[in-house]
């Protein structure tokens, strides 16, 4: 239970004992105080009057946040002094927050003011801290002052925020203003439209977001006038007012200028005119194609079969990532038995953008593979990663259908043995640096290198006894223009020359090997099982982790597992805390759990190892891990002690907290269990607490040892 949802009567109690520090003579228990109070949220009747006195205390913090809580209890008949604390307090937030309260009681006495803000810094009649002209919280108060007019539907002030937006001082503030003038419905929604004829570019672009946001019905009668515009963020924010089976919604998705435009036309209008879609398949842009393909109906698909499969064969080979990537899914549907060739070729194909060939393999996720468990394996050697984890979802499901051959390529993958050595932790071939720069023919020719771990360049092709650094940096090399020049297809055209991201020298095999184990849904195949048996010692952390990790969380029989016993103890001393921490959660599966090893688990360095171990350990020895560093730790301590301890070491622990003044216990404390309030009270009731005490009791309420 939290302080927030603890009982009203409890609540009101603490409040109760905590509003005479409201007026304490300590400005630092004046701002604690206040603070709680905004936690604790208790409707007590005094509440409201109080705050209204703290408006006139003479510590601007204090007076602020009293202002903060004020905004969200105050009642209607006190508007009055919201407002004067908005023209006569100078400090900004206490301003801020006297306009929020404005806004939320719908205040109408307020307008007056707020319009007066909205125009200029009125030092007619309002208090500014800095006498100079303060013009970055003058902004503050002016955008807060045109907030409210339009959430107060203030459409008198039209004129007004209209003149805020050619501020002679240089403010941009087009955004509040065009939001204001939404929120003041038609009035202010035909103002808007008119600035989508400002002779400025970003002004109209401005208007045009903002009216986008509007409600359809509002922008409804302006929609003829939204359609001529020029602009294609102006038409398309006209497309929400449209109905789907207007005629115009369809005519725009076939003859708008703008793609752009044309597409979101189409998902708006497809399901409501027939034909369109297969229309907008012969569309110039292929984003328009690539949509019209995601509307077809089951009919129209069956219908252009014939004619649809080849044509999606082709933009599969040589159509851009979009348009390939939704052939491939469509493919996958119309033509099952044999889409699986030609869309695993092209996962394969260096020629292909790496959008399109990753959508390749997920289309394949329902298809029949059994042929096709050759190109699976050389896609799970691929250097690039997108492709590999791809390829593991489609091979999950496989196995998840009960295919044995995709089991055995999961357990490779798992295991570390789908790659040689060699593939496994290769070098990634080097790419081409600043051969751009150089001219034609002057280059160095090509060469193989490697980069070593030490960041020295080491030459491929040299005798064995010469396969040392050749005496210059990598940053003369890079100058000299002499990296090796690639000789695949990613050299071609405007590829060539451009940096490419490569993930370094250590390999993928242990990144494959992470990969294939977070995603398993399962762990039954006796072939996965034993792979992922076969890590759970591994150098690599990440990897040792991972496959530990699946161990709790994944549906495994720890006891089928030969000596696993042995090894989970071992692994409870691992250097790794997430190893040590699911070691421990398996021993205590086995019911292998003792007091030694819980108590070699509340000494532990990590402190979520220590929470685990606390929640486990005898009651006794809780209590003193409510003074943990670590959040977690006297989290669990505190639900504990709260659930199994005595009235009395509940009550110990929360008086110790307070003695020792220590805010953070004593927030976890009281945090999970609603009925430390009770204790607090009384505490905060004793005349003996000190004000550093009473501090203490006041920012556990309000949270600050926690934040």
């Amino acid at each position: 239970m939290n302080v927030e949802t603890a009982p009203l009567p409890v609540r009101r109690d603490l409040v109760s004992v905590i509003l005479p520090f409201i007026s304490d003579g300590n400005e630092i228990l004046r701002s604690s105080a206040l603070r709680a109070l905004a936690v604790i949220g208790a409707s007590d009747p005094g509440l409201p009057d109080a705050l209204a006195a703290a408006l006139d205390d003479p510590d601007p913090d204090v007076r602020s946040d009293a202002m903060q809580l004020f905004a969200e209890v105050a009642r209607p008949e006190d508007d009055r002094i919201i407002v004067g604390a908005l023209a006569g307090d100078p400090v900004r937030e206490v301003k801020l927050a006297a306009i929020r309260a404005l806004g939320r009681l719908r205040a109408t006495d307020g307008l007056d003011i707020l319009r007066a803000l909205a125009a200029d810094r009125c030092e007619d009649r309002v208090v500014w801290e800095d006498d100079q002209g303060d013009w970055d919280d003058w902004l503050d108060i002016q955008v807060a002052a045109i907030e409210a007019l339009g959430d107060l539907g203030d459409t008198g002030a039209i004129e007004i925020l209209t003149g805020a937006l050619h501020d002679e001082f240089g403010q941009t503030l087009d955004t509040p203003v065009f939001a204001a003038f939404r929120a003041l419905g038609d009035t202010g929604i035909a103002r808007l439209v008119d600035y989508l004829e400002d002779s400025g570019a970003l002004r109209r672009r401005r208007a045009a977001t903002e009216l986008a946001k509007a409600e359809a019905d509002v922008l409804e009668k302006h929609l003829d006038r939204l359609l001529s515009f020029s602009e294609p963020e102006i038409r398309q924010s006209a497309l929400a007012a449209l109905a789907p089976e207007d005629r115009r919604c369809r005519a725009m998705a076939r003859s708008d200028p703008d793609p752009g435009v044309r597409r979101a036309a189409l998902l708006r209008a497809a399901r409501a005119h027939s034909g369109l879609a297969v229309a907008c398949l012969s569309d110039d842009s292929e984003s328009v194609r690539a949509a019209a393909l995601s509307c077809l109906s089951d009919d129209e698909r069956a219908s252009l079969n014939d004619d649809l499969v080849p044509q999606l064969r082709a933009w599969i080979q040589y159509a851009g990532p979009e348009l390939a990537g939704a052939s491939s899914r469509e493919l996958a549907l119309l033509a099952p038995r044999s889409a699986g060739s030609q869309l695993l070729d092209v996962a394969r194909s260096d020629e292909r953008p790496l959008g399109a060939r990753v959508a390749a393999v997920r289309a394949c996720e329902g298809l029949e593979l059994s042929e096709h468990h050759g190109e699976l394996g050389d896609l799970l050697a691929s250097p690039v990663q997108q492709l590999r984890t791809a390829v593991l979802n489609v091979l999950w499901a496989r196995v998840r259908d009960g295919d044995v051959s995709a089991a055995a390529l999961i357990a490779r993958a798992i295991g570390g043995t789908l790659l040689s050595d060699d593939e496994g932790s290769r070098d990634v071939p080097s790419v081409r640096g600043n051969e751009a720069g150089v001219p034609k023919g002057e280059g160095g020719g090509k060469r193989r290198i490697r980069i070593s771990s030490d960041g020295e360049i080491l030459e491929l092709d040299a005798r064995p006894d010469q396969a040392v650094q050749q005496g210059k940096s990598t940053i003369d090399e890079i100058q000299s223009g002499n990296l090796p020049t690639g000789d695949g297809p990613e050299e071609a055209g405007f590829r060539r020359g451009r940096r490419q991201s490569v993930e370094g020298p250590d390999g993928y095999a242990d990144d494959l090997s992470t990969v294939a184990i977070s995603l398993a849904s399962d762990l039954d195949s006796p072939e996965v099982r034993g792979a992922l048996v076969s890590r759970l010692e591994d150098s690599n952390d990440a990897v040792r982790a991972a496959a530990w990790n699946a161990l709790v969380t994944k549906s495994v029989n720890l006891a089928a597992i030969d000596g696993f016993d042995v090894t989970a103890h071992a692994a409870a001393g691992d250097r790794d805390a997430r190893v040590r921490l699911s070691a421990f959660s398996c021993l205590e599966r086995l019911g292998s759990v003792g007091a030694t090893l819980i108590h070699r688990a509340l000494t532990d360095v990590d402190g979520l190892v220590r929470a685990w171990a606390v929640a486990r350990a005898e009651p006794d020895c809780v209590a003193r891990f409510v003074n943990d560093p670590h959040k977690a730790v006297r989290d669990a301590a505190a639900e504990r002690l709260s659930k199994e301890g005595t009235p009395g070491e509940y009550g110990q622990a929360i008086r110790t907290a307070i003695y020792e003044e220590k805010a953070a216990p004593l927030q976890a404390l009281i945090g999970v269990d609603g009925n430390g309030l009770t204790y607090l009270t009384q505490a905060l009731a004793a005349v003996d607490l000190t004000p550093r005490r009473i501090r203490t009791v006041l920012d556990a309420v309000s949270g600050v040892a926690g934040s």
